[in-house]
């Protein structure tokens, strides 16, 4: 991909929040292990790495089907600490990491407004809270 593109000077690796809701620790160990391979392999060292981790999670489980998700808070917690140490551990100080905690942004909003997502069953972030992130994450590059 560098060669065909050129050498990025930024790569954004976003995880988490699907893996913490669908998979089993195992699968996502794995399936991390592949994708640093991958990205030790196709990125310049140089490269600097943003990782965004998983979103705000309050209040309760999600109300989806039994057996179909397996989400709360301190499930996304432990992703987000295992992807942060996953990338720290293999390149340590030869890459520059950075860490993007995205749930942060909701964390410091009033309680009332924290818990606008307890109106989708499945605890998503409203669309301007995305926003909202990645306007900072840009601005934050940009600046």
């Amino acid at each position: 991909m560098t060669s065909r593109y050129g050498t990025p000077q930024v790569a954004v690796v976003s995880l988490v929040n699907w893996d913490a809701a669908f998979a089993t620790r195992g699968v996502f160990a794995m399936e991390l292990r592949r994708l640093l391979d991958y990205i030790e392999r196709d990125y310049a060292p140089e490269t600097e790495i943003v990782l965004r981790l998983g979103q705000y999670h309050c209040c309760r489980s999600d109300h989806d089907p039994p057996d179909t998700r397996g989400f709360s808070r301190l499930r996304v917690e432990y992703f987000n600490q295992y992807f942060v140490n996953a990338f720290a551990e293999r390149f340590g100080a030869s890459r520059s990491l950075h860490v993007w905690d995205v749930a942060t942004i909701t964390e410091r909003r009033q309680w009332s407004h924290r818990n606008e997502s307890t109106d989708c069953n499945a605890n998503h972030a409203r669309a301007e809270i995305v926003e909202t992130e990645n306007q900072v994450l840009m601005n934050a590059m940009c600046n």
